[in-house]
């Protein structure tokens, strides 16, 4: 008897201490399976289990926005800016069959110095998109410009992309393309002699911080590059001035055989000769 009493004491203070953590059970819940589910319950409002919290259904995920396979680090938006593109077309003019020659010179440390020529043609333009596409082509290599957002960027053969202007190009401006190897700042305006004659310019600084050419790149508004200049380390220095152009229907200069007429052929051109030590 002695037993069966203190059993039954032994339930109702379960019972009291129960009611007491989780309140009382619903009606028609067993006591030992009601308390037990309780528990549960009670535990799983503290580790996510609960099943008031586990069946409720998922707060849907907004979709992101599908990918722009042509974005840049840095564009503000993949359309084209109008006064960014105004202004960054000005002074890289992509119009169909543009053509650009310069005379390149390479000094390198205890050696002769050499002299070429280099032609940056516009080959098509393909405006059949929200973007034009500028196709162009030193020499033999291939490249696609486009204006995006704020940015006028490159595409190279390997799918690498760079931005050489960036908009607005006020003095002081400046960027990272890729970031972290090349930075470009705006140094402001200033003046660039070449065969072609005397341009008032915009000059970019372009600094590689992986160790690559570093120097000095000067515009020309409504004609494109007219001049660089760039070093690498302390002995390499790297030349191109403009020798001769048709931009927009307007020629000037020197070019290659038949350049003068849209529509020509590029003809492959002989190397300047070095001028002589003596000379």
């Amino acid at each position: 008897m002695a037993l069966v009493t203190a059993l039954l004491l032994a339930a109702l203070f379960l019972h009291f201490c129960a009611y007491l953590l989780v309140g009382p059970r619903p009606a028609g819940v067993g006591l030992v399976g009601g308390y037990g589910r309780w528990w549960q319950d009670f535990l799983g409002e503290f580790d996510g289990t609960s099943p008031e919290i586990a069946d409720a259904p998922a707060e849907p995920t907004p979709a992101a926005p599908p990918a722009d396979p042509l974005a840049v680090p840095g564009s503000e938006s993949p359309l084209p800016n109008a006064a960014a593109e105004a202004q960054l077309l000005s002074y890289f003019p992509l119009n169909d069959g543009n053509v650009w020659q310069y005379r390149t010179r390479t000094a390198r440390l205890n050696a002769t110095p050499q002299e070429g020529q280099v032609l940056f043609r516009v080959v098509a333009v393909d405006r059949s998109g929200d973007r034009p596409k500028y196709r162009a082509s030193v020499e033999s290599v291939e490249f696609t410009y486009q204006v995006r957002g704020t940015d006028l960027t490159v595409t190279q053969a390997d799918g690498q992309s760079l931005v050489p202007l960036r908009y607005p190009l006020d003095r002081g401006a400046t960027w990272e393309s890729p970031p972290g190897y090349i930075r470009y700042t705006v140094l402001g305006s200033g003046s660039a002699k070449t065969p072609v004659g005397e341009f008032d310019c915009l000059r970019i600084e372009k600094e590689s911080l992986a160790g690559g050419p570093s120097g000095v790149l000067y515009y020309a508004e409504g004609v494109g590059l007219v001049k660089q200049a760039l070093r690498t380390g302390m002995a390499d220095e790297t030349t191109w001035e403009l020798i001769g152009y048709r931009v927009n229907g307007r020629t000037a200069g020197t070019l290659a055989a038949g350049l003068a007429t849209p529509d020509a052929t590029i003809q492959p051109q002989p190397p300047i000769p070095t001028p002589s030590a003596s000379g």
